[in-house]
C-alpha cells in the first residue's frame, strides 16, 4: 500500500540504501526510525513527492507547461499528551497547493484525537513546532471539522498564514464566522485543475427564481451552464489526469453533460447547453449564476473540477 511505500522510502533515506525497510504498516514503526534522529533529518521526512499531470493551458490555446496533480503532504496526530508525525499520504491537489510560489512542504494536515477543548484551543492559537519548522493554523474544510482536522501553514518572513487566506479572496463582506470558515475551506477542496478561462468568456446570468404564498423558491440554485466545446476541453483534461492515476483511462469521446466545479470565488455545478451558443453572445463559454458566487476572488481563473456525471450503481428497496 502506499502506507508501506512511504514507510520504506523514508527508512532507506534516513538509514541509507542498505537498510532493511520495515513491513509494518502503523505509523508507530516510522516513529521509532526517526526517534533518535536530528531535526534536520525529519524536515526531510517532510519534503513532498510530486506526481506530473497533465498541461493546462489557456482554453483553446497549447501550452508545454506541465502541473502536478498530486503531492505528498504531512500529516500529524494530536493527542493530550503527544503530537505524534505520520506517514505522509498522497492528496490530490487544491488550489492553495497549486499556488505557484508557495511549496507543498509547508502545509500540513493537522488530526485532533481525544483532545480537550483546552488542548484544541492551545495548538490552534499557538501553533505546534515539527522538525524544526514552525506550523500556525491556516483553514478548515466542512468534511474535515466533523472529523475533527485542519490544516496548518508554516509561515516565513515574506507569506503567513493571514497573508495566505487573503490571497484566497475578498471575503469583507462575510461577517458569520461559520459562514467565513466555509468560504475559506472552499479554496481546499480535491480538484482537477484543466483549463483557464478568462473573464471575456465568462458571463454572469441571474437566477431562475418564482414567488408564490409568499414563498420565494429558485429553481436554478447553484447550476450554470457550459458551451459543448469548453466541455470538451474540460473532459480532454480531466481524461488525461485520470488516466495517469486509473489502470483504465476514461473514454474521450464520452463528454459528461455536468461537472461540479469550483472557478473563482464560485461555486456549484455546470451543466453542458448545446443551444447556448445560439442564445449568448459568441464569445461566451462559461453562464455562471448569481447563487454560485460566494466571494470575489478574480484572480483565480483556472476551471476546477471535483466530479462529473457518470454511471453509478442503484439500490432498490423492497
Amino acid at each position: 500500500s502506499s502506507r508501506t511505500y512511504i514507510a520504506r522510502k523514508v527508512t532507506r533515506r534516513l538509514l541509507g540504501s542498505s537498510a532493511t525497510p520495515p513491513r509494518s504498516e502503523d505509523a508507530l514503526t516510522l516513529s521509532a526510525v526517526i526517534a533518535d534522529r536530528s531535526a534536520a533529518d525529519v524536515q526531510a521526512l517532510l519534503e513532498p513527492t510530486l506526481v506530473p499531470s497533465p498541461s493546462l493551458c489557456m482554453f483553446g490555446a497549447e501550452s508545454d507547461v506541465t502541473q502536478l496533480q498530486h503531492v505528498l503532504v504531512s500529516r500529524v496526530l494530536i493527542t493530550n499528551h503527544d503530537i505524534l508525525p505520520q506517514p505522509a499520504h498522497f492528496t490530490r491537489l487544491n488550489r492553495m497547493l497549486r499556488l505557484p510560489n508557495v511549496s507543498p512542504d509547508r502545509f500540513l494536515r493537522v488530526h485532533f484525537s481525544r483532545c480537550t477543548e483546552a488542548r484544541k484551543r492551545l495548538i490552534l492559537n499557538r501553533g505546534l513546532r515539527i522538525g524544526g519548522r514552525y506550523y500556525e493554523f491556516l483553514a478548515y474544510t466542512k468534511n474535515q471539522i466533523l472529523a475533527a482536522k485542519c490544516w496548518f501553514f508554516a509561515p516565513d518572513a515574506r507569506l503567513d498564514a493571514s497573508a495566505l487566506r487573503r490571497t484566497m479572496g475578498d471575503f469583507s463582506r462575510i461577517s458569520a464566522p461559520h459562514r467565513y470558515a466555509s468560504r475559506l475551506g472552499m479554496s481546499f477542496s480535491d480538484s482537477i485543475a484543466t483549463v483557464q478561462v478568462p473573464w471575456s468568456q465568462v458571463d454572469e446570468i441571474p437566477d431562475i427564481i418564482a414567488e408564490r404564498h409568499n414563498q420565494t423558491y429558485c429553481f436554478s440554485d447553484g447550476v450554470g451552464q457550459v458551451d459543448s466545446t469548453l466541455a470538451a476541453a474540460l473532459w480532454r483534461a480531466i481524461s488525461i489526469a485520470e488516466g495517469q492515476t486509473n489502470v483504465r483511462p476514461l473514454p474521450a469521446k464520452r463528454c459528461p453533460c455536468a461537472f461540479q466545479i469550483r472557478f473563482a470565488g464560485y461555486k456549484g455545478v455546470i451543466v453542458v447547453n448545446p443551444r447556448m451558443r445560439s442564445q449568448a453572445p459568441p464569445a461566451i463559454r462559461l453562464r455562471l449564476r448569481g447563487s454560485m458566487r460566494k466571494f470575489d476572488a478574480p484572480q483565480h481563473t483556472t476551471l476546477e473540477v471535483m466530479r462529473w456525471a457518470e454511471p453509478a450503481a442503484g439500490i432498490m428497496t423492497r
